[in-house]
C-alpha cells in the first residue's frame, strides 16, 4: 500500500509543525485580545456595515468613528471594542497607544421566530435575527510576528504544491 502523504497537499499546520513557526505562531497569538457578545438582537447585515470602516484601525481612530455612526450597529461594536481593550490592557499589560482592530467578525446567530395573522386566516412570519459579534484587538509589533508566520507558511506551501507538481508530471 502506498503512502499516503505522498498524495496529499500538505497544509499549513503539516509545514508549519515540520519548521518550527508553529512555536512563533502561538507566541504571536498569546498577545491578541478579544472580546465575544454572544445572541446580540439585530439583523447580522446591518452590524457588519458599521464593522467595515474600523477594521485595521488605531482603537482610538475606531472609537471615535464608532461615536460618531448613529446606527445601533456601532454602539454594540463600540461596547465590544472596549471590552477587547480592556482585555488587552488587564491581561497581556499592553499599551492603548500601540493597539488596533485587527479583524470584526459578525455570524449569524439563532433567530426567534413569531408569527403574526393576516387576512383571510393566514399568518406571516417575522424572524427577529440575533448575531454573535468577535472584535480582535492586538498591538503592531504582535501584527508584524503574525505577518511574518504567515508568509512563511504561505512560501513553504508554495514549495511543497511545486514539488508534487514536479512528481506527478
Amino acid at each position: 500500500m502506498a503512502d499516503r502523504s505522498d498524495n496529499l497537499v500538505p497544509t499549513a499546520r503539516d509545514i508549519s509543525k515540520r519548521h518550527g513557526n508553529k512555536i512563533a505562531l502561538s507566541e504571536a497569538r498569546k498577545l491578541v485580545s478579544k472580546c465575544v457578545k454572544r445572541n446580540q438582537r439585530g439583523c447580522p447585515d446591518k452590524i457588519r456595515l458599521a464593522a467595515q470602516p474600523i477594521v485595521g484601525k488605531p482603537v482610538a481612530r475606531a472609537q471615535a468613528i464608532l461615536k460618531m455612526s448613529p446606527t445601533k450597529g456601532a454602539l454594540v461594536l463600540s461596547r465590544c471594542l472596549r471590552s477587547a481593550v480592556e482585555n488587552a490592557l488587564m491581561v497581556h499589560k499592553l499599551e492603548l497607544d500601540a493597539l488596533f482592530v485587527e479583524r470584526v467578525m459578525v455570524d449569524r446567530g439563532p433567530m426567534f421566530k413569531r408569527v403574526h395573522p393576516v387576512s383571510h386566516g393566514m399568518a406571516k412570519s417575522i424572524l427577529k435575527r440575533t448575531c454573535h459579534v468577535t472584535v480582535i484587538v492586538t498591538d503592531k509589533e504582535n501584527k508584524n510576528a503574525l505577518d511574518k508566520v504567515k508568509s512563511n507558511a504561505r512560501a513553504l506551501i508554495a514549495k511543497g504544491l511545486a514539488k508534487i507538481m514536479k512528481k506527478q508530471d
